[in-house]
């Protein structure tokens, strides 16, 4: 059986657990608990982003607000699957990336929220950059800066929130991404992800002088890729 017909058949019993409970002490409230459900499943289906996140927040608050044990214990499941399942990924990207060669470290601060923008209006050489967020829209101008010939990485981790990327038109460039819920724009091409892993790259990406290796894991987000 695979990880997502798992992860499905337990929030299935644990979110008919909680009906039953909350419609056994509040018919009022199972009702709304009802159509709180069958609302988020209508916006999954019909591909409505923004709608999907507005009912899924109100589903939070409400099961939060009812105390229901099982309604809690969907919530939690949730959130332990959708990070554990985005783990084999990261570390199959991250071992061709790492090294043997210890250099000096630097911290830098993560910015959990908003949205930012990278290399805009830098004339500088490009540096790998890694980030972890929680929510916010991140834009990327990789037309900006010197890309190097060696392997450029940008590698994003987080919650909810959109990515673009602006590319130069001679960099070739190897996308990779990991998604619960998000659409998919490779310059012409266009994907949707429900719970998949997608990876993509420029058909001149051997033979190409330089490149980038984009690495984008969210649970709700879309990501564009433009050339420009």
């Amino acid at each position: 059986m695979r990880k997502i017909h798992f992860f499905v058949l337990i929030e299935l019993i644990l979110v008919t657990l909680a009906l039953l409970t909350m419609f056994s002490d509040d018919v009022t409230r199972g009702v709304w608990f009802l159509i709180l459900c069958l609302l988020l499943y209508h916006y999954y289906r019909v591909d409505s982003q923004s709608n999907l996140l507005v009912v899924a927040l109100f589903l939070f608050f409400f099961l939060a607000m009812s105390i229901n044990p099982f309604g809690m214990a969907a919530i939690v499941f949730a959130i332990v699957y959708g990070f554990t399942a985005t783990l084999p990924y990261l570390y199959r990207e991250h071992r061709s990336q790492s090294s043997g060669i210890q250099v000096p470290g630097e911290k830098i601060r993560n910015t959990w929220i908003g949205d930012l923008s990278y290399f805009l209006g830098e004339d500088q050489s490009f540096e790998d950059l890694h980030l972890v967020r929680f929510s916010g829209n991140d834009t990327i101008y990789l037309d900006e800066v010197v890309l190097g010939q060696e392997s450029n990485l940008v590698l994003i981790q987080k919650v909810v929130g959109d990515i673009r990327v602006y590319v130069p038109i001679d960099i070739a460039v190897d996308l990779s991404v990991n998604t619960l819920y998000g659409d998919i724009q490779f310059f012409e091409e266009h994907y949707s992800l429900r719970n998949e892993y997608l990876r993509v790259s420029s058909p001149d990406l051997e033979k190409a002088n330089r490149s980038v290796k984009l690495i984008f894991t969210n649970l709700l987000g879309n990501v564009e890729v433009i050339r420009r």
